[in-house]
């Protein structure tokens, strides 16, 4: 498959769900890792390195559309990107986010009242960064910080010409009509944000604590006030939240679930099959050094380690192995030692 890609440019197979899947070579960078292939797969963009898996060096990036998490969900999305690369032979270590956007649509809601509390000073804002857009000498949307960033803008606006997202919008987000008026609220995260303060680690401890990250970007680091607050004397606390915010609040508590539920339980996964021969070597490394003389050559511990196994295995020992083996054949035909990590996952 990746040669006939490599001489095409490009090819199409048929995916373990029975969708299509389109290989093509890719030669790109992604920050400071470069991947090789892409697969193009349900919206999905699967980026692939030839390299094995290290910690911190991902040999998978996975690109999740707005348009397919939007349709899907993030959840489901990221499971049908894990499930599509396990089918074709990977084995999952660990998934990390990137990029977190996570956001809630306010339908019948006008861009104005938010650029008036922005020029009224009428909001709380950790971020000492701000300022808005305009086109067309029209405010478009406002924007707070630099690594927590905060977008607030017309929505409707911004899908004109993309009829295909103002179609998604219209059926997952706004209740099936295309409203005069609407606003989004969106957060986003980088992976040091999302590791700094909130102490996230893999990509199911994101999804267990966005309700939590919500709460606290939209009554901590961000509010908009009923009245400009009083910042001469620091009592800024106590501004009392406007209505249309804490509507923004409550619409990011009732988008995700709390941690228990959103907790996916992590599916057993194929032994790494190079690390347990090595934690056996380090055990009998052990055992020998503690039961056997001093050793003059390799063939001399190796024959010690040999009359040491003739006692200790079993007569049926080479009939388990074969068991073994057809049961890791039937959970996975193609076992791999690679690992995947989340790529931008934005919500």
């Amino acid at each position: 498959m990746k040669d006939e890609a490599q001489e095409k440019g490009g090819v199409f197979f048929e995916g373990p769900d029975g969708g299509r899947i389109y290989v093509r070579p890719a030669g790109i960078r992604r920050g400071p890792w470069f991947f090789d292939f892409a697969l193009e797969h349900e919206g999905m963009t699967l980026l692939v390195a030839k390299r094995k898996s290290a910690e911190k060096i991902p040999n998978c990036l996975v690109d999740l559309s707005s348009m397919v998490l939007m349709q899907r969900g993030h959840v489901e999305a990221f499971s049908l990107a894990r499930t599509t690369l396990e089918r074709l032979g990977w084995h999952y270590e660990k998934g990390v986010a990137s990029r977190c956007d996570i956001c809630v649509d306010l339908i019948n809601q006008a861009i104005k009242w938010f650029r008036d509390k922005y020029v009224a000073e009428a909001f709380v804002c950790r971020a000492v960064d701000d300022g808005w857009y305009r086109k067309h000498r029209k405010v478009t949307g406002i924007v707070f910080g630099k690594g927590i960033r905060c977008r607030i803008y017309d929505k409707v606006y911004e899908t004109k010409d993309d009829p295909a997202k103002r179609e998604v919008m219209r059926v997952h987000r706004w209740g099936g009509v295309i409203p005069e008026e609407a606003v989004r609220v969106e957060f986003q995260l980088r992976r040091e944000e999302m590791r700094d303060d909130f102490s996230v680690t893999d990509i199911y401890d994101l999804f267990s604590k966005l309700r939590t990250i919500g709460q606290k970007l939209t009554t901590d680091w961000l509010r908009f006030t009923a009245e400009t607050p009083d910042r001469s004397n620091g009592h800024q606390s106590r501004a009392k939240v406007a209505d249309v915010w804490a509507l923004v609040v409550q619409r990011f508590f009732d988008a995700f679930p709390d941690a228990k539920e959103a907790a996916e339980p992590k599916p057993k996964v194929v032994p790494d099959t190079g690390r347990l021969l090595r934690q056996a070597v380090g055990c009998i490394k052990s055992g020998l050094a503690q039961v056997c003389a001093k050793f003059t050559s390799q063939d001399e511990a190796v024959g010690a380690l040999w009359d040491m196994f003739q006692l200790l295995l079993p007569p049926t020992f080479w009939h388990d192995i074969n068991e073994r083996q057809a049961e890791f054949q039937e959970r996975r035909p193609m076992i791999g030692v690679l690992g995947v990590s989340a790529g931008q996952v934005p919500f």
